[in-house]
């Protein structure tokens, strides 16, 4: 009996710690998305992901794009991402199957679109935007 009281506060601090009750942080970015990057001589090199966004940690996989036209294909073709988001910004880690990796800096902007730079092993800072697909 003398252990009851310690055990019952252990147990609340637990489930306390646990996150129970807490709201999402920002907005959910969960779902399909579709855009572009400008990358090097302006080509729009396509972005095409799906994301699955618990509480502001994101993570998902893209690509499924004809890389017969796009010369940053083997970043973008077939990928894995995974990072973290605010109110107004994320950013994402990806790497693709051809071992390329990259790193998205996002702003939601006031339209619902993400808007920012990729910077990748084979290229530096291109422009992007995205937006909603589903």
């Amino acid at each position: 009996m003398r252990y009851a009281a310690p055990l019952a506060l252990a147990a609340v601090a637990t489930l306390a710690a646990c996150g129970h009750g807490l709201q999402p942080s920002g907005p959910d970015l969960s779902g399909h998305w579709r855009g572009f990057a400008t990358i090097g001589d302006g080509l729009p090199t396509p972005l095409d992901m799906t994301l699955a966004d618990d509480r502001g940690h994101v993570t998902g996989s893209g690509g499924n794009v004809d890389c017969r036209y796009f010369t940053y294909c083997g970043s973008f073709g077939t990928y894995s991402v995974s990072g973290t988001h605010d109110d107004e910004w994320m950013r994402l880690q990806g790497a693709s199957i051809y071992d390329r990796t990259w790193v998205l800096e996002a702003h939601l902007e006031r339209d619902g679109t993400l808007a920012g730079t990729v910077t990748g092993s084979e290229f530096l800072r291109a422009p992007f935007t995205m937006s909603r697909a589903d």
